[in-house]
């Protein structure tokens, strides 16, 4: 049984950022995630400018460098009909495309290089909520405890939705394609 402060449920961009930033802080903190890394995952390539706020308040500034601004948003509707957006702002960009696979490793990796400890390849299976604390978390038969659990795990929500935090499952599509050209 291993015993932390701080328990976070996923370690996608919310989870790895929270629990650097209490890392960081002096907190002792639990990340898990079900994956290994670097995973892949076919959404979030796309970080907006707030994300890219949040990255650089990471001290990733200079990381983010090396990936693509956002220049132009392509809409294509179901009978053809095609919408160019120009998304150059001057001095700021509006976003940068970042591979998901090397944002959540280099998340993850941030989130241990301030203290946290990484569990990988652990599925939780449950929460156990009790009057008082410690909170109980139960992941490929290991239990560990802590005062708070922060549960970050993904927009479908599986632990949250078990625990009845979420009422309902989201509607989400995600699709991606790379295209390669003369650009």
């Amino acid at each position: 049984m291993l015993h932390v402060d701080v328990i976070v449920v996923g370690a996608g961009p919310a989870g790895a950022v929270a629990a650097q930033r209490l890392a960081a802080s002096g907190v002792q903190v639990a990340l898990l995630d079900q994956a290994t890394f670097p995973r892949d995952k076919p959404c979030g390539d796309g970080v907006m400018a707030e994300g890219l706020t949040v990255l650089e308040r990471s001290g990733l500034a200079a990381w983010l460098t090396q990936f693509q601004v956002m220049e132009m948003l392509r809409l294509t509707s179901p009978d053809g009909q095609v919408l160019d957006i120009d998304l150059r702002i001057p001095d700021e960009p509006i976003g940068r495309l970042i591979p998901r696979r090397r944002l959540d490793a280099r998340l993850a990796q941030t989130a241990v290089e301030a203290g946290v400890h990484l569990m990988e390849g652990l599925r939780v299976r449950q929460v156990r909520l009790q009057a008082a604390a410690p909170l109980e978390v139960v992941a490929n038969g290991f239990t560990l405890t802590a005062q708070i659990v922060i549960l970050a795990d993904g927009s479908h929500a599986p632990i949250t939705h078990s625990l009845g935090l979420v009422r309902e499952r989201p509607e989400l599509l995600a699709i991606r394609q790379y295209l390669v050209g003369d650009g």
